[in-house]
C-alpha cells in the first residue's frame, strides 16, 4: 500500500470551519476530497503535527485530534526537530498554529 504523510496545514484545512476566502475554500474542498481517499493509503503524522494540532480552542483541538486519531505517528528525531526549530522561523511565523488561519 502507498504511504502518505499528513502535515498540520492539511489537518487544519480538513477540520476548520469553511472559509469565505475562495482560495482557502478551494484548499479545504480539495482536502475533504483527499480525506475520502485516505483509506487507500498507510497514513502517517509526526509528533510535531500532534503537538501543533493540540493548540487552540478545545473544540478545534478535539476536531483535529479526531481527524488524525487513526493515523500512525512517526517520532521526529532530535536532529530533525532542531533543524525544524531553526528553519521554520525563516518563513515568518515559525511553527505556531494560528486558529482558523489556514
Amino acid at each position: 500500500m502507498k504511504k502518505v504523510y499528513i502535515e498540520t496545514s492539511v489537518v487544519s484545512y480538513y477540520a476548520s470551519d469553511r472559509s469565505e476566502n475562495i482560495r482557502i475554500a478551494g484548499h479545504q474542498l480539495s482536502t475533504v476530497a483527499l480525506w475520502k481517499r485516505l483509506h487507500e493509503f498507510d497514513v502517517y503524522v509526526s509528533d510535531v503535527v500532534v503537538g501543533e494540532v493540540s493548540r487552540g480552542s478545545a473544540d478545534q483541538v478535539a476536531l483535529r485530534f479526531g481527524a488524525i486519531a487513526s493515523f500512525e505517528m512517526l517520532e521526529v528525531e532530535s536532529k530533525a526537530g532542531e533543524l525544524t526549530a531553526e528553519v521554520f522561523p525563516m518563513f515568518g511565523n515559525g511553527v505556531e498554529f494560528r486558529e482558523r488561519e489556514v
